[in-house]
Order: structure tokens, then C-alpha cells, then sequence
């Protein structure tokens, strides 16, 4: 909310206000998220959105991996959350991912 409309900066902020207690994916949920929302104000197509955010984190790192499969299973069954729920859980749930609250689940 801080950079309406510049992803890059957003992800800047979100990146150096995450640093203080993540790294890796942590880092990179916040600085996705951050990117998305800037973007939401000037563009109005939901794929738009998400690739701003994406482009602002390792094309390499496990949450671009993460919601690059989502995005992918969406494209495929785009009516049915039911199903969608239960894919993310079984990809990436915590029982995947554990400790007390990572970024993936």
C-alpha cells in the first residue's frame, strides 16, 4: 500500500521489513504478496497481478515453484475450489513443509 502501482518498490520494502525475522521463502511471500498488491491498483487482469508479483522472486526459489503449479492446476479446473483445497493441501501441506507456520501451506 505503500507504492501503489510499483511492484519493484513494494518488493523492496516487504523484503527489507521481512529480513528482520525470515529469509528464503519467508522473504519471498512477503516480497510476492507486496509486489501483487502494488500491481492490483493499475492493472486489473488477475494474471497481470500475479506474474508482477512473481517477477520480483527467484524464478528458482520454492514459492515461485509453488504458485506457478497453483496457477497451472487453476488454469485446469478454474470452477472447482473443493478441489483445488484439497490439491494444495496434498502438494504442499504442512505435512510437507513442518514447523510452526511456513509461507507454503
Amino acid at each position: 500500500l505503500i507504492a501503489p502501482g510499483n511492484p519493484r518498490l513494494a518488493a523492496e520494502y516487504a523484503e527489507k521489513i521481512a529480513s528482520v525475522s525470515h529469509d528464503g521463502n519467508g522473504k519471498y511471500g512477503g516480497m510476492f504478496i507486496a509486489a501483487c498488491i502494488a500491481a492490483a491498483f493499475d492493472r486489473q487482469d488477475m494474471h497481470e497481478i500475479l506474474e508482477a508479483g512473481l517477477s520480483v522472486i527467484p524464478e528458482d526459489c520454492e514459492f515461485a515453484r509453488m504458485t506457478r503449479t497453483v496457477i497451472e492446476y487453476h488454469g485446469g479446473q478454474p470452477e472447482d475450489w473443493r478441489e483445488a483445497f484439497l490439491f494444495v493441501r496434498d502438494k504442499f501441506g504442512y505435512h510437507l513443509y513442518p514447523g510452526e507456520c511456513h509461507i507454503i501451506p
